[in-house]
């Protein structure tokens, strides 16, 4: 909550001294937790409450984009509210208070290989799909709607593709190179069970997409974090 006050604070600065263009960084749990076919697009994303696994993370995300709309309306201030996908990749948050369950696999499968434990457990069933963004891209994107994007609208900046948990830890043991098994907990909650982003929006206002394919990430992603092991788990 701490960051989002700054955050909000930044903003209205921002507007204070004119700053031309503020890009506010919006996470996708700000979007509604129910809609339809799990596919989130811009023009649902004031069309209900959040998912509630994350209410309140998403909540002062969403307040963000408000308070941008608010200053767009009394000061024409000019910002802008990209909606990202899950972020991934080097450098990201592996310890275990902050991660996301990417980097949270990528740790438990290299510390059960580094010593040889025969299982590695993976929270919930396994279904739910999630749509996983390389850092590199995002900040490819980011870049590229600073430069040509101007509404006040939230622009989502994703894959558009949806991988489930399943299929992520075994792409992730293949690449780490584990050979021990995995045990699904389903007494730990799945969250929302398809959740990817629209592109069309993207699509054609920025003309991009990315272009990591997601296995190639998280080898880079994998790479790094045995050479930075001890560096990565204090973050």
């Amino acid at each position: 909550m701490d960051n989002m006050l700054m955050g909000t604070f930044l903003m209205q600065v921002s507007q204070q001294i004119g700053v031309k263009k503020f890009v506010n960084i919006v996470a996708g749990c700000s979007y509604p937790g129910y809609v339809e076919n799990g596919e989130m697009n811009e023009d649902e994303y004031w069309n209900g409450k959040l998912h509630e696994s994350i209410f309140s993370f998403g909540f002062p995300r969403k307040a963000s984009t408000v308070y941008g709309l608010a200053l767009k309306r009394q000061f024409n201030f000019n910002s802008i509210h990209l909606i990202m996908a899950n972020m991934f990749g080097p450098r990201e948050h592996f310890n275990s208070e902050q991660s996301k369950a990417l980097a949270g696999l990528i740790r438990k499968m290299y510390e059960a290989k580094k010593n040889n434990l025969p299982k590695v457990e993976v929270w919930g069933t396994g279904k739910p799909t999630r749509d996983w963004l390389y850092v590199k891209d995002g900040a490819e994107a980011i870049l590229r709607a600073t430069a040509y994007y101007n509404d006040i609208e939230p622009l989502n900046i994703t894959t558009g593709v949806g991988i489930s948990v399943a299929k992520l830890a075994e792409t992730i043991k293949a690449i780490v190179g584990y050979k021990g098994k995995l045990v699904y907990d389903t007494d730990k909650p799945d969250g929302a069970m398809h959740k990817t982003f629209g592109i069309k929006k993207m699509q054609k206002i920025l003309g991009w997409m990315p272009s990591t394919p997601i296995d190639k990430g998280i080898k880079e992603t994998v790479e790094w974090f045995g050479k930075n092991y001890e560096k990565a788990i204090s973050y």
